[in-house]
């Protein structure tokens, strides 16, 4: 049955080749004339139309766009004017520039709703064989229409920006996985990876003139005159001042701004970075629940407990660091870094592992992380590591991939062989215990 089915679908295909290797008026005839008046040639011709001007608009408006983020003009925007200093000719033109973006967006959003309008009809009347063909045919048109607008754009703008790498694409880093459809702000915007900041739309100056004040204590500890204190207060407070009201955002940080509240406001989805590389994954949350879920089904490696341990054990290691300092094992700076108050527990969440195998459109398994921050031994793990990371070797270990890189290209493996070993779940398969005792010892 499913070598019959195989056949089919290879004849099918087949066929719609051969159909679509007429021209695109032949084809359009054939259509009219088979539904018999209940579309026109016309109706047909204008699909047509409205496609390649709702792609070309699309090109155009990525054009203006990718002037803006270069901080170039176009020759219709470099129009002379006497008697203005430098600063407002620049002022204008960026105004001109988005005010041409805004006009052009306006005029594509009316393109694709007219386009989608008669794409709705037309599909009411053809069937789905013949409202596929159409479909191809007008596609095929409309990137022979384009293509020589792509390499105009791609010229005019290497010369204006005199061969500047261009703006990548957000295809390139972000991958949406959820059943949702971002729009290209959004994908704009996500393109620059989660590590990506903005100017925020306002800041609080108790929260400036704070940090000011502990960059003063910092800094009035290694203070040789003391007498200096004064003039060291009267900068920083000016410092202060000045960055506060210094804080201008533009618009376009506002709009970013905007999109980002957006799409953290959407409880439908989860927006991750890759477990391998940079990037951005979209993940529908229901999906990415169902993966957590599985991972702490697993009972070799969780437990469910009747009540957060935190406190508790919050309370034993601040004893533990009393009597410590007590005894004088700890001094007053580090028992105040490493002592604990107020603890959250730890939290868990995944990473998708883009680069396992996987289906098309299934979602890819998750690495499970657990995050300690915050918790009751968190700082006393990084004063712990301080004091084990000089003696851990590194006969068998590289710092990084460029450092293991440089190192193989030294070694000769002729008649050798390299072999890579993977381990599922390398944390939460390490014996806590032994790992300990390894490293009293």
């Amino acid at each position: 049955m499913f070598c019959k089915l195989k056949v089919a679908v290879d004849f099918l295909r087949i066929v719609v080749c051969l159909l679509l290797s007429r021209p695109f008026g032949n084809i359009i005839h054939n259509i009219a004339d088979k539904y018999d008046g209940r579309i026109s040639i016309a109706v047909l011709r204008k699909f047509e139309k409205v496609a390649v001007e709702s792609r070309k608009a699309e090109l155009d408006l990525n054009f203006l766009k990718n002037c803006q983020s270069f901080h170039v003009f176009l020759k219709f925007l470099c129009f002379p004017l006497p008697n203005t200093s430098n600063h407002d000719v620049l002022a204008i033109r960026k105004r001109l520039l988005r005010t041409a973006i805004t006009r052009r967006t306006r005029e594509l959003r009316k393109l694709l709703l007219a386009r989608d309008e008669l794409s709705y009809d037309i599909c009411n009347i053809l069937n789905g064989v013949d409202f596929y063909i159409l479909q191809k045919a007008v596609n095929r048109n409309v990137w022979k229409a384009v293509a020589q607008i792509i390499k105009t754009h791609t010229k005019k703008l290497e010369m204006l920006t005199r061969n500047v790498v261009l703006p990548f694409d957000s295809k390139e880093t972000v991958t949406n996985l959820s059943s949702g459809r971002l729009t290209y702000d959004q994908l704009d915007i996500l393109k620059f990876s989660l590590t990506h900041s903005i100017c925020p739309p306002r800041i609080d100056k108790s929260d400036v003139f704070v940090c000011f004040e502990l960059i003063h204590d910092t800094m009035v500890k290694k203070l040789q005159d003391r007498t200096q204190n004064p003039k060291l207060v009267s900068a920083l407070s000016h410092l202060a001042h000045s960055y506060s009201l210094a804080h201008r955002p533009t618009v376009a940080d506002l709009k970013s701004y905007k999109l980002l509240k957006d799409l953290r406001k959407n409880k439908n989805i989860v927006i991750l970075k890759p477990d391998k590389g940079n990037g951005v994954v979209v993940l529908d949350r229901t999906a990415y629940d169902s993966g957590i879920l599985k991972i702490i089904s697993d009972t070799s490696k969780f437990k469910v407990l009747a009540e957060d341990p935190t406190l508790l054990r919050e309370r034993q290691l601040q004893r533990f660091l009393r009597k410590l300092k007590a005894t004088g094992h700890l001094d007053a700076d580090t028992y105040s870094k490493i002592y604990p108050t107020g603890s959250p527990p730890a939290r868990i969440y995944g990473l998708p592992k883009m680069h396992k195998p996987r289906g098309p459109d299934s979602v890819p398994p998750l690495r499970p992380i657990v995050s300690s921050i915050g918790m009751y031994n968190y700082e006393l793990a990084k004063y712990l590591c301080c004091l084990l990371q000089p003696h851990i070797p590194f006969n068998y270990c590289t710092q990084d991939s460029f450092t293991f890189v440089a190192e193989i290209q030294k070694m000769r493996l002729s008649g050798n062989f390299m072999v890579s070993f993977d381990v599922e779940s390398l944390f939460t398969n390490i014996a806590l215990n032994e790992c300990i005792d390894l490293a009293v010892k």
